[in-house]
């Protein structure tokens, strides 16, 4: 266990880039528009089946935080 702890820590950077590359997050404020989104974001995940989509819902204060908390 302490060698993948290491390996990890190590390369926690690299790790994170990978997610940042292979992830797309988008931020609504009315859910209810993700029901007429769902065609699109169906028709891009087979398009690039490597990509995450990460749905954020709230007020604009809540998403900017959210997001933040992504980057950092």
């Amino acid at each position: 266990m302490k060698r993948l702890d290491d390996f990890l820590a190590n390369n926690h950077h690299l790790i994170d880039e990978e997610i940042a590359e292979n992830s797309l997050f988008i931020a609504f404020d009315n859910p209810m528009i993700l029901d007429s989104l769902i065609p699109l974001f169906e028709k891009f995940s087979k398009g690039k089946p490597n990509c995450q989509l990460h749905f954020l819902f709230g007020n604009t204060e809540d998403i900017y935080d959210k997001l933040n908390k992504k980057s950092h």
